[in-house]
């Protein structure tokens, strides 16, 4: 089973810690409200983002993991991050979204989840999509803040723990760069690099 919430709830254990932890938590929530934006605006109240097998992302237990789809439930619901109490629309209708049966990477079946589908993030880059795009590289930021507040090596975060290899930040992070149109690196973006200092002329 996906790690315990104790990864979630663990406390930053200084300023510079807990700073990063806010931004990591803003950019969750500007993730999810591109997710949402979709159903929001009615955009995809009869049809779906991803296919059977589709490897996604998806946070459990304060951890991001490498999952993939199932199938569709054929179900719909309103997410708790579309609930009128956020300021959204009260038209249920397109509010309603998919759920999804995702299956996690290296967990048996009957750790299964059904999710909303605006919750997961496609790993699939041909799509070409920014929010999946910030979604990789904030999910990789994420994980990495948690396993540096834990002590832990990638491998002890357990199966399934989403991480990007070095040379795949590097090109997740690139392609980032250019639909930003900005020479940030994501890592810095997230607070986990302080920016480099000006070189006099």
């Amino acid at each position: 089973m996906p790690r315990t919430n104790q990864v979630y709830h663990s406390s930053p254990t200084n300023a510079a810690a807990k700073t990063r932890l806010d931004r990591l938590l803003a950019l969750d929530d500007e993730l999810q409200d591109e997710l949402n934006k979709p159903f929001l605006e009615g955009k995809c109240v009869s049809t779906t983002k991803f296919k059977s097998g589709e490897p996604i992302l998806s946070m459990s237990h304060g951890l991001w993991y490498d999952a993939c789809i199932v199938r569709y439930t054929g179900e719909r619901s309103i997410p708790s991050s579309m609930e009128p109490a956020r300021g959204h629309v009260a038209d249920e209708n397109l509010r309603k979204v998919p759920l999804c049966e995702i299956q996690f990477k290296g967990w048996p079946c009957k750790y299964n989840e059904i999710l909303p589908e605006s919750e997961l993030v496609s790993r699939d880059l041909s799509r070409d999509c920014f929010e999946d795009i910030f979604g990789i590289l904030l999910a990789h930021e994420w994980n990495e803040y948690r396993r540096e507040q834990l002590g832990l090596t990638m491998t002890q975060m357990g199966k399934g723990a989403f991480f990007l290899t070095e040379n795949d930040l590097a090109m997740v992070e690139d392609l980032w760069q250019h639909r930003a149109r900005t020479a940030v690196r994501f890592a810095q973006y997230a607070g986990r690099m302080a920016p480099k200092p000006k070189t006099r002329g």
